[in-house]
């Protein structure tokens, strides 16, 4: 008589499904950090779009435009560092500061009121603003954003030179 085998398919079928489990979690696995590294990755771009447009328009005011770049308020403190130059028709003062995560671009023509301008990306918050001169004609700029929805953070240094004045540093008050 032939004997009956009983039990080698289920066992065949439970090593077969393990396998199957554990190879979809090792690609679920790998899913997950492929779209978190896309998410960083995104929001590093985004930060850093931000940061070279306020970095350029605050190089374009305060290093081709203006005369006499003035820093006021003290390196250690963000959140009454104010950037302020004259323009070289003598008539326009631009001044940068930021207040709520935001940095702002105030313009005041003579005998006017001033424009208040918004220059932050809105899915980007401003957390440090740091202005300081490194000689007569530089300063430095330091921008420490971060990403809203991510809470992604990064700093980003950037050095003007004044074509047309000097930088000078004011204490607050």
């Amino acid at each position: 008589m032939k004997e009956r085998r009983t039990g080698h398919i289920l066992l065949e079928l439970q090593l077969v499904l393990f396998f199957l489990v554990f190879a979809a979690g090792t690609v679920f696995m790998h899913f997950q950090a492929l779209l978190r590294n896309g998410i960083c990755v995104r929001s590093d771009l985004r930060l850093l779009q931000s940061a070279r447009f306020s970095a350029s328009l605050v190089k374009s005011e305060l290093s081709e435009q203006g005369t006499r770049v003035l820093l006021k308020g003290s390196p250690d403190e963000d959140a009454d560092m104010t950037a302020g130059c004259r323009r070289s028709d003598g008539q326009t003062r631009i001044s940068f500061y930021v207040k709520d995560g935001t940095l702002y671009r105030s313009i005041r023509k003579y005998r006017s009121l001033p424009g208040v301008v918004p220059n932050s990306d809105a899915h980007v918050r401003v957390l440090a603003w740091k202005l300081r001169g490194i000689s007569e004609d530089k300063a430095e700029i330091l921008l420490t954003l971060e990403d809203r929805h991510t809470r992604h953070r990064r700093t980003f240094r950037r050095v003007m030179r004044t074509l047309n004045g000097r930088v000078e540093t004011v204490s607050p008050g």
